[in-house]
């Protein structure tokens, strides 16, 4: 059987002086490797506003983990209110992602993050969203725990995801 691997890479910096982590990649193969999971084993998905979504979240959920010094499990879930999608993202360790689309009450409006660390314990958290943006939710969560760690965070900028607001149905987009 011949498969083809959608492998995206990204690579972390450390900028001293300010003491910040800045991690760069390209979510394309990953997008590309979705698309191709989807056409292997025929699975249509009739919205292509929350397809979109969903790959916002790929990207994003993914940059997030790869941004940590240490690996973990991860488990997006994200209802919208007003919407009739859910997502769902999950990665693992090794950087393996997955996702789909969910049917959702439209009258909820919430994320729900479950992470584990090598040898630690499941931690869940959950929070009302602001906004329809999968990027805006992954921001708030990091917000969100910043705001645990360290009560007077205000003082700490909000953690920015810079991520292209558009994709692309054209292959050609992957060719270099």
């Amino acid at each position: 059987m011949k498969t083809n691997i959608h492998l995206a890479h990204y690579l972390r910096y450390h900028w001293e002086r300010p003491s910040l982590i800045v991690v760069t990649g390209d979510v394309w193969e990953i997008w590309k490797g979705y698309n191709a999971y989807c056409q292997r084993y025929k699975i249509t998905e009739a919205d292509k506003e929350a397809i979109a979504m969903l790959k916002r979240l790929f990207a994003a959920a993914g940059l997030a983990a790869v941004s940590l010094p240490e690996a973990e499990w991860w488990g997006w879930s994200i209802t919208f209110q007003q919407l009739s999608a859910g997502l769902f993202c999950g990665i693992e360790p090794e950087g393996m992602v997955c996702g789909t689309v969910l049917k959702s009450d439209p009258s909820r409006n919430l994320m729900v993050v479950q992470r584990q660390g090598k040898k630690s314990p499941v931690t869940q958290s959950h929070f009302s969203l602001m906004t329809h943006d999968p990027i805006e939710a992954v921001e708030r969560y990091f917000e969100e725990a910043l705001q645990n760690v360290y009560p007077d965070s205000y003082f700490y900028e909000r953690p920015r995801l810079q991520i292209p607001t558009y994709w692309q149905e054209d292959e050609s987009i992957y060719q270099p």
